[in-house]
């Protein structure tokens, strides 16, 4: 499935009429561990669809990497659960992750469509690079 990721942090989409708070730097982290976000964009330009949020909610840098975590952190299991038919436009991906221990951390992921609404959410656990995992 091609795909380009965008992170243009707290920038508005056109027609974007509400959206979660996307941090910039500086904010500090989130209250309870790391965060990402950031916008997504298919690079054939095509609209999203149900099927296509599936693996949306994987699609951003580990929020991990707001705790000082780098590396790769390869997703153990991915559930993605469809809340809604996503609006044309781009689409908000937020992911925290509040647990990182014992060498796996867990992410959560919610997906925004153009309109504001909340169109999917996704939880991976995922392993921790070894370095970080100690």
């Amino acid at each position: 499935m091609a795909r380009q990721l965008s992170a243009t942090r707290d920038r508005g989409a056109p027609g974007l009429a509400a959206r979660p708070r996307v941090g910039r730097p500086g904010d500090g982290p989130a209250p309870a561990g790391g965060r990402t976000a950031g916008w997504f964009v298919f690079a054939d330009g095509r609209d999203p669809d149900p099927p296509a949020l599936l693996p949306v909610g994987d699609a951003m840098p580990p929020a991990a990497f707001g705790l000082g975590v780098t590396g790769w952190t390869p997703t153990v299991e991915l559930a993605t659960h469809v809340r809604a038919r996503p609006a044309a436009g781009p689409l908000c991906v937020v992911a925290v992750t509040r647990n990182p221990a014992s060498g796996f951390l867990e992410e959560a992921a919610e997906v925004w469509d153009s309109a504001g609404r909340l169109v999917a959410q996704a939880r991976r656990p995922a392993r921790m690079p070894r370095a970080a995992a100690g």
